[in-house]
């Protein structure tokens, strides 16, 4: 394939900015790089950093292990999320983290020079913006959102050069924090073009997988954390007539277990790399409202059941989907076996959700930001 860019002195160097702890930050950016090298190729070096272990400081490097401690506990995770949220508090914690992270920023540029930075983790932009501004370094910065609609307000700094988000709703937010028209664009969320619509028949994507072919199947997953009540739901769906790919991801614990109890048509998977196959087989996904996982789902035209969310910061997510018709929200653990069941005997449904899922589909956001980003430092859109 001959690269867009012909004639390049040198490669565009862009430094993306994300953090280990959920919310689909290092996906996001994985599937930003992705698109970049697909369109530019040799045009362009990215690197992707976890912000968390570089930029910082003691103890706030540690604020992935955080995350999963907090996300156990609904009423821990909303005081969390109430203390950061709102205009005001957002711009004390944005104007602290500055400060704190002013040196390990202007390191980290230093080893990894840029022409251009993405932040894909709302808690980078604050102490690089800062870190650009005040040693007058003349560089786009872009912030890629990968909230969805009910968005926590310390996403939008107003000294960005670009704020890319994934819904119109989300773009209102950035608009009342200040930030101008000029500033934002909405594109959509970036996902790994490996997540697309099946192009064969689902009996034969699931004999790929050594599923039944003959039965439907259902992946239910939380995440990469793998936390919350994946192990209940798996036990009350393991007696339908059907495959269950449990996705436990970091959760080794659950892994070991399930892996020594499961029946038969249960399969039990850890921290999988062919998630987009296992989608495009399923029929029907039981997950956590994280916004990567929905938005990789609609992509790969998947039907939903919402079962939990983090209060406030995913409750949009939940309407984004069941608005549309692409899913359910179904929190009564003791009535999720049913529920399932009535999908799976009603084909017409779920095939009408699966064109719901279409409908608010994302594919070709990640392209569509690569290509806003390129123009940025002028290369061709």
């Amino acid at each position: 394939m001959t690269p867009i860019v012909d004639k390049i002195t040198a490669p565009k160097r862009i430094l993306i900015l994300m953090a280990n702890a959920g919310g689909g930050h290092k996906s996001a950016a994985n599937a930003i790089a992705e698109a970049l090298v697909t369109k530019y190729q040799e045009g362009v070096v990215v690197e992707i950093i976890d912000s968390l272990k570089e930029i910082a400081p003691q103890p706030f490097d540690r604020g992935g292990d955080l995350f999963q401690l907090v996300i156990k506990s609904p009423k821990a995770w909303r005081s969390l999320y109430e203390i950061v949220d709102g205009p005001r508090r957002s711009k004390i914690i944005n104007s602290s983290i500055s400060l704190y992270a002013l040196r390990n920023s202007r390191k980290l540029l230093e080893n990894h020079p840029a022409d251009l930075v993405i932040s894909t983790y709302h808690f980078a932009n604050a102490g690089m913006l800062e870190t650009l501004a005040r040693h007058n370094i003349k560089i786009p910065f872009v912030t890629v959102v990968t909230d969805l609609v009910t968005v926590p307000l310390i996403w939008f700094d107003t000294r960005t050069t670009l704020c890319i988000t994934p819904t119109p709703q989300a773009a209102q937010l950035a608009h009342e924090c200040g930030l101008k028209p000029k500033q934002i664009k909405v594109i959509g969320q970036p996902v790994s073009s490996r997540f697309y619509p099946p192009a064969k028949a689902k009996n034969q994507l699931k004999k790929a997988l050594d599923w039944n072919p003959t039965q439907p199947a259902i992946i239910t997953m939380a995440g990469g954390e793998g936390v919350g009540a994946l192990d209940e739901i798996t036990n009350l769906l393991a007696p339908l007539e059907a495959t269950i790919a449990v996705v436990t991801g970091k959760n080794t614990n659950l892994y070991e277990k399930l892996s020594t109890e499961a029946p038969p048509n249960v399969k039990v998977y850890g921290f999988v790399s062919n998630l987009d196959e296992m989608m495009r087989a399923a029929d029907l996904i039981v997950t956590k409202a994280g916004p990567g996982t929905i938005v990789e789902a609609l992509n790969s035209h998947l039907p939903l059941i919402l079962y939990s969310k983090l209060s406030g910061q995913e409750d949009g997510n939940v309407d984004f989907v069941t608005n549309a018709g692409a899913g359910l929200w179904q929190p009564k653990l003791s009535e999720m076996a049913s529920t399932v069941r009535l999908l799976l005997d009603n084909p017409a449904t779920l095939k009408h959700m699966s064109e719901a899922a279409s409908s608010i589909a994302q594919p070709g956001a990640s392209a569509e930001i690569a290509s806003t980003i390129g123009s940025l430092i002028g290369l061709p859109a």
